[in-house]
């Protein structure tokens, strides 16, 4: 890797203290003016005082950025340095180039984006479906801070940040899918990116993460390839690092493996790779999360008992999870167990309200989950909770399910609450012993009411 060249604008106003790491090469180098403007250009002033660019393109820089204004208080800094995605004794592309760029970076919290990035606004779609999605409102989480000045007031013993990231748009710009990611670190307590593929940063020895979770501020991704196609490509690079480490393979690549088969819809492969996986001493994330995926491939697999086995280990890995008891919910659903699915699944829906702590899962899956319960309700009779359930699992996905249970439960609402009122004029006419019109009531009654001729007329035949 060459040195750090000059900067090439502006200067980092005393003492910085933000900067924000990106990766860019030639092919992908359009996006980085409108990148920039997103960090720099915001209503209180930029969100970083440096922003690094670890450049593996041609040249000393990207074309795209000459002449760009930079302004004073902002030091726009390029790192030129090779791309490892042809080493096979290094296998780690991005992890590897992130880790220079967060080196190279020279203030305390460092965080990172990808080139076709961009960090949301208060009043664009994106961000405003974002915060509805954390809970939360613009109006909420303006509290006339920078970006800079948020992190200088967090607790010492707070070393990370977790940001909602945009992850998937429809073709009107509505957000479908939501990640919570951790985005900023302070970075001299110790951390290595790590992953060949979905790469995270890990604390070292010595250091332990302590993030914080902020809706506030929110990355929105860039135009995607299509889902199958991310998934081959990332199959391929895992396969291929797979091949090179043998029996050497860490549980991460291992996983990443079989999340790929599980994408692609081979749920017995992806379950080999699972187990793998848990056989190679995770940390404790990775074997929740991996339990978790591996009940969700025995589910489809038709092994609902092995399911609950897993759902189960991840609770036991991680108690403190939501989503550890919504995962058990899910898969008693599954097994036409309602009334235990609803125990689990009202558990993890009150720590999320509790602890205020925000679930793992993507929202459109929280929407299924939610879904699921409100089909529970119905199952059992609880038609009100069922209607509330289902009307928060519809804010939450746009997908067709949410919507179907939601009607479905208003229509058994509506029914019960007609049959109870048709069934108190019944047996109100019971009582006085006028038969004709319990008679008549039934008649009218545009619904099949069931059940209430053997309850209030157990003597007659009709209904």
């Amino acid at each position: 890797m060459s040195d750090v060249t000059p900067s090439i604008g502006g200067a980092p106003a005393p003492p910085p203290y933000v900067s924000i790491c990106v990766l860019s090469y030639d092919a992908d180098q359009a996006t980085l003016p409108a990148l920039l403007d997103s960090i720099i250009c915001r209503p209180r002033g930029s969100a970083a005082e440096e922003i690094v660019i670890y450049w593996s393109g041609t040249g000393d820089g990207p074309a795209s950025l000459v002449g760009y204004p930079v302004p004073d208080g902002v030091a726009l800094r390029i790192v030129t340095g090779p791309w490892k995605a042809d080493d096979p004794a290094n296998g780690e592309p991005f992890a590897w180039a992130r880790q220079r760029a967060f080196e190279a970076a020279r203030v305390v919290w460092r965080g990172y984006l990808d080139s076709d990035d961009v960090l949301g606004v208060a009043g664009d779609k994106a961000t405003d479906g974002a915060l509805r999605r954390a809970g939360t409102s613009a109006a909420a989480t303006d509290h006339g801070l920078t970006l800079a000045d948020y992190l200088r007031d967090l607790a010492p013993e707070v070393n990370g940040v977790c940001l909602p990231y945009v992850y998937r748009q429809d073709v009107a710009g509505n957000v479908e899918q939501t990640n919570w990611r951790a985005r900023f670190v302070r970075w001299a307590d110790g951390w290595v990116w790590k992953a060949p593929v979905h790469e995270d940063m890990y604390p070292l020895p010595g250091n332990v993460a302590r993030p914080v979770y902020n809706a506030g501020l929110v990355g929105v991704h860039g135009p995607t390839k299509p889902d199958m196609e991310r998934v081959e490509r990332n199959l391929a690079i895992l396969t291929k690092l797979h091949a090179q480490m043998g029996d050497q393979t860490d549980s991460r690549t291992l996983f990443g493996i079989g999340s790929a088969y599980l994408d692609r819809g081979d749920a017995t492969r992806s379950r080999d790779f699972f187990a793998r996986a848990l056989m190679t001493s995770p940390s404790s994330e990775d074997a929740w999360i991996t339990h978790r995926l591996l009940a969700r491939a025995c589910l489809i697999d038709g092994a609902p008992d092995a399911a609950l086995h897993h759902a189960l280990m991840a609770l036991a890995t991680l108690p403190d999870r939501p989503d550890s008891f919504l995962s058990v919910g899910e898969v008693l659903i599954r097994q036409g167990r309602h009334g235990a699915a609803i125990t689990f699944m009202e558990m993890g829906f009150a720590k999320v309200q509790a602890a205020v702590f925000l679930m793992d899962e993507p929202a459109f899956r929280h929407g299924f989950m939610r879904a699921g319960l409100a089909e529970c309700y119905i199952v059992v009779g609880r038609l009100d909770d069922a209607v509330r359930t289902a009307e928060e699992a519809a804010k939450a996905s746009n997908h067709p399910y949410p919507a179907t249970i939601l009607r479905v439960a208003r229509e058994r609402q509506r029914r019960a609450r007609l049959t109870g009122a048709i069934q108190m004029l019944v047996q109100s006419a019971v009582e006085v012993g006028d038969i004709a019109t319990a008679k008549a009531h039934l008649a009218a009654c545009p619904i099949e009411i069931e059940g209430t001729v053997s309850e209030v007329l157990p003597n007659t035949t009709f209904r």
